[in-house]
């Protein structure tokens, strides 16, 4: 079945089964009838576009890939879904999964990631770190890129990015207790042989520790070290 037979006969269906005709579905979605009348016919070589495929898929309130399959569509069109679909954050430089160290921040993002538009709530935003060491594995692994939603606070056992004095970096379990922070590896035999932190609160007076992110995520490294 090619791109324009299944959309046409997965569109056909989402009509019947919403009650729907032809023309009420091109007032809709602002086509003219006639050319959302070749559209739905599997014999004709007339597709829409991918923002009318948005827009079709926004009145039956299904997903664009329910319409056509991906291997239809050039790669064009495959940016186009993405990025209507998605949003791109900044992948910032490496962050320790070990002893904590200052972290390698670029000037420049190393690079980008794609996460869903749906994650973008109100003024939530996100940020990407590559893992340097093993002690969060197996849960997140050296290499891998950890998507974090940016906040300056977190729930005791969040897995964070935090910042210690001011300068040192790393990512760990956060665990807070009623006489300070604990900081703790997923990974107890992690090469760099960190165990647990306890940070009490008169000593987070003068060697505070900040929140710069929580872990909701993550994209496996192509190669583990």
């Amino acid at each position: 079945m090619n791109r324009n037979e299944k959309f046409a006969r997965t569109v056909l269906s989402l009509m019947k089964n919403d009650d729907v005709n032809r023309r009420t579905v091109a007032e809709a979605i602002g086509v003219k009838y006639s050319t959302f009348c070749d559209w739905v016919n599997p014999n004709h070589p007339s597709t829409p576009s991918v923002e009318e495929l948005f827009k079709i898929a926004d009145y039956f309130g299904v997903r664009v890939d329910s319409l056509i399959d991906d291997t239809d569509l050039n790669v064009d069109d495959k940016i186009d879904i993405a990025l209507k679909t998605k949003e791109l954050i900044p992948v910032l430089g490496t962050v320790p999964a070990g002893v904590p160290y200052e972290a390698i921040e670029e000037v420049e993002p190393l690079s980008y990631e794609l996460i869903p538009k749906k994650w973008m709530v109100g003024d939530r935003r996100y940020f990407g770190l590559v893992l340097d060491g093993d002690s969060m594995a197996d849960e997140y692994n050296d290499g891998d890129t950890v998507i974090f939603l940016k906040s300056s606070t977190c729930e005791s056992g969040d897995n964070c990015c935090i910042r210690i004095n001011n300068n040192e970096a790393t990512f760990k379990k956060v665990v807070i207790e009623s006489d300070g922070i604990r900081i703790k590896p997923l990974n107890p035999n992690n090469r760099s042989g960190f165990t647990e932190e306890f940070h009490s609160r008169e000593s987070l007076e003068y060697e505070p520790i900040e929140i710069l992110g929580i872990a909701i995520y993550k994209i496996p490294g192509k190669v583990s070290k």
